[in-house]
């Protein structure tokens, strides 16, 4: 905004009165300043090879060293006669210095600044916090001004918010497809319950790595939270099943553990060494991938104590001492609360009558509500 400059303002009466015109001005400071080739574009063609050669005339450099050289620069008007220099044109007969813009950017015809910075040991999540405060404590732009984002700030909000929107789809499909599976919106919740072990294992790996929570590392945070999930449903089923045949809900979670260590282990140490070349980044081009891999290990290793060690115990407290119940409500469902004595023998009459008549039952089963 300050590029230094010399200011030519011409005198528009002092060039009347001398029969100059503002367009023999500038051909003069063109001619001396650039060259002709901005106002007679002249070129000389070699007959014998054919090549075109520019002339233009120009003053040298070295003959242009201070305010003084542009002031005697002749001005020719269309009077051959009158003899003028710059300096009898203008204002104070002197140049003067000033500043002016270096730079004119625009973007759809709206004028915009662009402010740059060395960003050089910061992620760009940082740096743009840091200007956003830095025109926040600026205050209020003046009338006509706005302060826009833009560049890769503005897609890297939005592939966030996308991927944060996503994430959230997904663990709230999850946990709908959790309670329909297990009949029951506590075995649902209890299955989920080792993923706040991976967030926090993953932060814990990034923080000591000095890595950046960026697209590669939410990537990775989405694939351990998968194979979380995973290992927890498995588990909890296990789990289930010994509280269905009538166990005590912590020794059904010892149960069930006991039964999923061995598998849960292979799973985790399997996928924890594949994505240690890729978390040590020793080759060139390889940081880029590096945030995934580390954000898998960091993950799949405290999910794995979260699930082995923290799930059955969340088991066991939410269980209680409860005992198993059917979720049937189906009245000849002899497990459901609302079991009828006098339904269910009319629905076996049903069934016997149907089988001696050679004809498909009218109902499906008496643990239809089961299905």
């Amino acid at each position: 905004l300050d590029y230094p400059t010399y200011e030519v303002e011409i005198d528009r009466e002092k060039a009347n009165l001398s029969g100059a015109t503002v367009d023999d001005v500038r051909r003069a400071l063109d001619m001396a300043t650039c060259s002709t080739r901005f106002t007679n574009l002249n070129y000389w063609i070699d007959v014998k090879t054919g090549f075109d050669y520019l002339v233009q005339v120009e003053v040298p450099p070295y003959r242009l060293t201070k305010p003084e050289d542009i002031e005697i620069l002749p001005v020719n008007t269309v009077n051959p006669l009158v003899n003028l220099y710059l300096r009898d044109v203008i204002v104070g007969n002197k140049v003067r210095k000033g500043v002016r813009p270096g730079e004119l950017d625009r973007d759809m015809s709206q004028r915009y600044l662009t402010l740059t910075a060395n960003v050089e040991g910061e992620d760009l999540g940082r740096a743009s916090r840091q200007v956003q405060q830095a025109v926040k404590d600026a205050g209020e732009p003046p009338r006509g001004v706005r302060v826009e984002l833009m560049g890769q700030l503005p897609s890297m909000i939005e592939m966030f918010k996308a991927l944060s929107i996503g994430l959230g789809v997904a663990v709230f499909v999850i946990l709908v497809l959790l309670t329909a599976y297990f009949q029951s919106p506590r075995l649902a919740l209890i299955s989920i319950g080792a993923v706040p072990g991976v967030l926090s294992g993953i932060a814990v790996i990034l923080y000591f790595t000095n890595t950046t929570l960026n697209i590669e590392s939410f990537m990775g945070s989405i694939m351990c939270m998968g194979v979380s999930v995973s290992n927890s449903v498995m588990m909890v089923t296990f789990m289930d099943d010994h509280w269905k045949q009538g166990k005590p809900s912590t020794e059904s979670a010892i149960l069930g553990a006991s039964q999923r260590l061995r598998p849960i282990l292979m799973t985790a140490c399997a996928m924890t060494v594949g994505m240690i070349p890729m978390a040590l980044a020793l080759e060139k081009g390889s940081q880029m991938e590096a945030p995934l891999g580390r954000a898998v290990i960091g993950g799949l290793v405290m999910s794995t104590f979260a699930t082995l060690l923290v799930l059955p115990s969340i088991f066991a407290i939410v269980i209680g001492k409860t005992k198993h119940r059917s979720p049937s409500i189906y009245p000849a469902d002899p497990e459901s609360a609302h079991y009828d004595p006098h339904v269910f023998d009319r629905v076996e009459e049903e069934h016997e009558r149907s089988a001696g008549d050679g004809q498909a039952p009218p109902h499906a089963g008496p643990l239809l509500g089961n299905a």
